[in-house]
């Protein structure tokens, strides 16, 4: 049964509760029991084009029971939008859906109309939340659950900006006037979108129809039917924020350049680009925003965070690889591509905060963290038990799209042996003081590792053969590449260190089958469903005993690079 139905069948604030996972004894004291002091902090943040912004932000358990009803609310959302055969223009805060597809609708228009809806979530108020889950003809609650529902949503008599369920709850009522905005653009040959309360029409028309905005004087204004569907809908408009933009002028939507094709507006990049270059000389960035001192606005200087600068870089990634209609491919980097690598091997390799090992195979680090979860107190130096559980003070490598590209590690010992080769060549532009924590790779011993171990040689220089015997080999500072140890005198790889009984076991009647070369989806499952069916749930109960040779290892390279 879909979220939808569920919610439709809830007639009282018991199935209700039920419907979110909370007791209805728990619910009804988060309800009535706290005030809005204690539910609640409120804060102002400024906002770029001047004057200040409210967030309010509500307690721990306030916010989980949110979430909880903005994942309902979400689902019977997309459910209401899969039953209409036209694409809805609303873009903020829904799945796949972000800035860029709320932009490239409004790409090589004559012109660009944007708008701003001006207090946009205390237009929210409770009747109003109350009153939509009454009467619309999607939901008709009973009163007992649309009260419910405003009563966990709405703060001080309106939706919270910074609540986890207010964005969808906009969505759901702002679908009327979205309706009535896109049958209004489509009567004046313009493309409609939103995002939040940003509202934007474009056109290729070489006249601005007065249904929507007319010039007065050095100034745009709202007007005709649009003026009137706004207010219809119980909102105003912000009239510092209406813009017109023409195509001989730079037009922007949601951040987004949209002329000719969807980008990042040049300074931007400028200022994230020198952001990266002060970290890798420096170890550190600033960045500049604006604080409020005494109702005073003021821009100051402060050091950036490393997550801060992660996301501006993703955000403008995300951009380039939405033109390039290409995939996380691997493929020669661009530019920008280049500083974001040049990002990710200085925050996770050359500054990491904790010893990062790098496997092979994608599914080994599921192996390796399982087996240091049951042998936790053999290996106090990588593992601690604390008040949250055990804590890993060793990272492992997770493969992704993103990195897969930019980094060129995805597995398999030709890619293992490109990062290698390449890892010197792009730290040595560093000039910020390395960290000490190593870089560890660790490959299985057996054939694919022959050409790993003849670039050992010649790195290192060795007048000894190298076949993954030694606990580790040392080709750079701090960075370290670990065979697993020989089985009985024979080739190894990660598998082999698990018990026979346990690769013997079968998964929907199917077994396991580690080598590529004689896998067959007919019969055997693969290391995705061994590591992550097999291994990681029953880690308390695997004897995970021949892992200690390989942690030995790594025990010792860890050890050797804190005496740099």
């Amino acid at each position: 049964m879909s979220h939808l139905s569920l919610l439709l069948n809830c007639t009282t604030r018991q199935d209700l509760s039920k419907l979110l996972g909370i007791e209805l004894k728990h619910l009804t004291y988060l309800i009535y029991g706290l005030s809005d002091s204690e539910k609640y902090s409120k804060f102002s943040i400024p906002k770029k084009t001047g004057g200040t912004r409210s967030i309010t932000s509500p307690i721990d358990e306030i916010k989980d029971l949110q979430k909880k009803l903005s994942t309902l609310l979400q689902s019977c959302l997309q459910e209401i939008e899969n039953r209409s055969k036209k694409k809805s223009p609303s873009h903020g805060f829904k799945k796949d859906c972000s800035i860029i597809s709320n932009a490239k609708s409004h790409t090589r228009k004559r012109y660009v109309i944007n708008l701003d809806l001006e207090n946009f979530f205390t237009a929210f108020n409770f009747g109003r939340v109350r009153g939509f889950f009454l009467v619309n003809e999607h939901f008709k609650l009973s009163k007992e659950v649309a009260t419910t529902i405003a009563q966990i949503a709405c703060f001080q008599g309106h939706l919270p900006q910074g609540a986890p369920c207010s964005p969808v709850i906009t969505n759901l009522i702002c679908n009327i006037l979205d309706v009535r905005l896109s049958k209004l653009a489509k009567l004046n040959k313009c493309k409609y979108s939103r995002y939040a309360d940003d509202l934007t029409f474009s056109s290729r028309s070489k006249t601005i129809s007065k249904e929507l905005v007319i010039c007065d004087g050095h100034n745009w204004k709202v007007t005709g039917k649009l003026k009137k569907e706004i207010s219809r809908a119980g909102f105003k408009i912000n009239l510092q924020k209406t813009r017109v933009q023409y195509k001989n002028s730079r037009q922007d939507v949601t951040g987004l350049v949209v002329n000719e094709k969807l980008s990042i507006p040049s300074k931007y990049w400028r200022v994230v680009r020198a952001m990266v270059n002060n970290l890798l000389s420096s170890g550190y960035f600033t960045v500049s925003k604006k604080v409020i001192t005494k109702g005073v606005v003021q821009e100051v200087e402060s050091k950036g965070k490393i997550k801060q600068l992660n996301g501006m870089l993703s955000y403008i990634d995300s951009v380039d690889l939405h033109n390039s209609q290409k995939s996380n491919e691997f493929r020669d980097l661009n530019q920008r591509e280049k500083t974001y690598r040049n990002f990710l091997y200085f925050t996770k390799f050359y500054c990491n905060t904790k010893p990062i090992i790098i496997c092979e195979g994608k599914t080994d680090h599921v192996y390796l963290k399982s087996a240091l979860k049951s042998l936790n107190e053999q290996y106090p130096n990588l593992i601690e038990k604390t008040e949250d559980g055990l804590q890993s003070k060793v990272a492992f490598y997770k493969y992704s799209d993103l990195e897969i590209r930019l980094l060129g590690i995805t597995g398999g010992s030709d890619l293992l042996r490109a990062f290698i080769s390449n890892y010197p060549k792009i730290i040595k532009k560093f000039k910020a003081k390395p960290s000490k924590q190593p870089v560890i790779i660790l490959i299985d011993n057996d054939r694919g590792a022959r050409e790993i171990y003849s670039q050992i040689k010649s790195i290192t220089q060795s007048k000894s053969s190298i076949d993954g015997s030694q606990d580790f080999y040392k080709l750079y500072d701090n960075f370290y590449v670990i065979a697993t140890p020989c089985k009985q005198g024979k080739m190894s790889r990660i598998e082999d260190f698990f018990p026979k009984t346990l690769l013997k076991r079968e998964y929907n009647k199917k077994k396991f089958e580690p080598d590529e070369k004689k896998f067959d989806k007919s019969k055997h499952y693969s290391k995705a469903i061994f590591a992550d069916k097999i291994v990681a749930p029953n880690y308390k109960v695997i004897d995970f005993s021949s892992f200690t040779k390989i942690f030995y290892r790594i025990e010792l390279a860890i050890k050797d690079s804190a005496t740099l």
